[in-house]
């Protein structure tokens, strides 16, 4: 797929689950986000990750707007799969939280482990029924699923940090799987997204 195609067939799919997902905050989410999730909204971001070009696009309203270089975890080929293994997940994900209080300067949170991701790890026997049953309700409310357990979690978009010009000059794949864009994009993309924005993440 070039750069300029627009990832129609997930477009459509997610963009509904986004606006549904984004409305299903309570009122208090809102007034905490400033405004922040209601302009989302309006806006329709979407993110999409090519983990082999090694780029993020940043679309709204199904409209490309920005693309950003990133560098991924240490073994960037595969999906993550279980804590430790320093994959970059693949799949369907959404924005979970945001922080400033972050080593890498701002940190967007991912919805990792997803239902897929849950449900190969309790075939493989990495979780056992109980925490795949708090990742299902987790995801299926549109929250934050469980990030202790062996398939891993505290995987996100975030910036450099101590790693200040590997994302742009050596791309080098320094992360424990998360998605590393430079300090000055994560400001950008910071501020372009909101809890719930749908995140696509292709091989």
């Amino acid at each position: 797929m070039s750069g300029t195609t627009r990832p129609a067939r997930y477009l459509w799919l997610l963009l509904g689950c986004a606006v549904g997902a984004l409305l299903s905050f309570s009122s208090s989410s809102r007034v905490s986000a400033g405004g922040e999730v209601l302009a989302a909204a309006h806006r329709r971001p979407t993110v999409v990750v090519y983990k082999a070009k090694r780029q993020l696009l940043y679309f709204e309203n199904d409209i490309l707007k920005r693309r950003f270089p990133i560098v991924l975890g240490k073994k960037p080929m595969g999906t993550k799969e279980r804590q430790g293994d320093n994959r970059t997940p693949e799949g369907e994900y959404y924005i979970t939280n945001k922080t400033t209080q972050s080593r890498f300067l701002r940190f967007l949170g991912l919805s990792y482990p997803n239902l897929d991701d849950a449900q190969r790890g309790l075939v493989s026997r990495i979780i056992d029924r109980g925490q795949y049953e708090r990742i299902k309700e987790a995801i299926n409310g549109g929250a934050k699923p469980p990030w202790g357990t062996g398939l891993g979690g505290y995987v996100g978009i975030h910036g450099e940090g101590e790693y200040r010009g590997f994302t742009r000059r050596h791309r080098i794949n320094w992360t424990e799987g998360c998605i590393s864009v430079s300090d000055e994009d994560i400001r950008i993309l910071y501020d372009f997204v909101a809890v719930g924005t749908p995140v696509l993440i292709f091989p």
